[in-house]
């Protein structure tokens, strides 16, 4: 079992540690697809089938184990695919980003508390920001509204490469922090 946890702990560090590193050479926010940590989930996660095959020869209870990754990852892998986040942003950078995203598009909409209604689409462009954190998502209330969420999401990173915006290094900070963790917590625990 150790030898499938040894990747688990390389592929977290590596995936911590490039979100880090690629904000703070960018010098920028990061806008990326969920599919992306949908994706990430699944490679971490890909040992658990194999342990949990060789434990089910041993132990009858392993059959949950087994099926438990298998059953649920491709059903993240969908709810994630609707949902894009943006890493080291700030309320105003944030805002102006996507206000700048709509009127690039010609997009006419409509703040109301809690989502932008898109009234050009009839659609609803859900926004949560923690700027205190540094992170914020994007995400369509309506399922039909995946390829204007795609359009809105180019049309925002288009902007941060365009503008200069000082991205929050809290979230770098956090990255780099769970990726040390995880390299630390990797050696020592293949050293037991």
């Amino acid at each position: 079992m150790l030898e499938y946890l040894t990747p688990m702990f390389f592929l977290h560090t590596l995936f911590t540690f490039g979100m880090g590193i690629w904000i703070l050479i960018a010098r920028r926010s990061l806008l990326l697809s969920e599919c992306w940590s949908a994706v990430y989930v699944a490679v971490v996660l890909s040992p658990l089938p194999i342990i949990s095959l060789m434990d089910f020869f041993e132990y009858q209870d392993a059959l949950m184990l087994l099926g438990l990754p298998l059953f649920l990852l491709p059903i993240y892998f969908v709810m994630r695919s609707k949902v894009f986040s943006a890493i080291g942003i700030t309320d105003e950078s944030f805002q102006l980003a996507i206000y700048d995203a709509l009127q690039q598009l010609n997009i006419t909409y409509e703040l109301i508390v809690g989502y932008i209604k898109l009234t050009s689409h009839d659609l609803e462009l859900q926004v949560t920001i923690h700027s205190s954190r540094g992170i914020a998502l994007l995400k369509m209330k309506q399922s039909n509204g995946k390829p204007i969420l795609d359009e809105i999401a180019k049309a925002v990173v288009a902007y941060y490469q365009a503008h200069e915006t000082k991205a929050n290094n809290i979230s770098v900070t956090a990255y780099f922090i769970s990726g040390l963790a995880t390299l630390i917590g990797g050696i020592i625990f293949l050293h037991l």
